[in-house]
């Protein structure tokens, strides 16, 4: 059997350590989001002034983006709005690997739900979902409690429309 030392231990640590070190890489959107479904960018302040047309509501969008490597099925995931008086329940619909769904929030005929390229789906809301101050969606899985992607946006938290979410919460 073979002993430790302590000169051999940290021997093996520093050998570990300056591998480990030497291939690790700043944090990034990239590395955050590596093997997820989260949030891309977000258009939460329509372009110009807010009005109930089906244009100015569908202006607020949110995009989901599939970093996996398998395709998902969105069915019954829930997508949040600042106010908890509303919520999106999304149906059946499959997002292939690195390909992104688009919710906006006004009405609409959903698409691409075969996964390819960037499909879009409504939220049919009769008004804006998104405040133009502070906007914080969250995405929820249904079979996993601890499931949750957040991400701030607006002018409270100084960003612009449209703005790539960052998150700030997720499991």
């Amino acid at each position: 059997m073979r002993t430790f030392t302590p000169g051999r231990a940290a021997a093996l640590a520093a050998t570990f350590l300056a591998g480990t070190l030497g291939t690790a890489t700043p944090a990034s959107a990239a590395t955050v989001h590596a093997r997820t479904v989260h949030f891309g960018a977000f258009q939460w302040d329509s372009p110009g002034r807010d009005t109930t047309t089906v244009a100015s509501r569908n202006g607020e969008w949110l995009d989901i983006h599939n970093n996996t490597g398998r395709t998902v099925n969105l069915r019954g995931w829930k997508v949040r709005g600042s106010d908890s008086r509303w919520d999106y329940t999304f149906g059946t619909y499959l997002v292939r690997p690195g390909k992104t769904v688009r919710l906006h929030s006004g009405p609409g005929r959903n698409s691409g739900s075969n996964g390819t390229g960037l499909g879009h789906v409504y939220w049919n809301s009769r008004t804006h979902v998104w405040s133009n101050v502070s906007a914080q969606p969250a995405l929820h899985r249904p079979e996993d409690p601890f499931f949750l992607k957040t991400c701030r946006a607006g002018t409270f938290w100084k960003t612009r429309s449209p703005h790539s979410c960052h998150e700030y919460r997720s499991s």
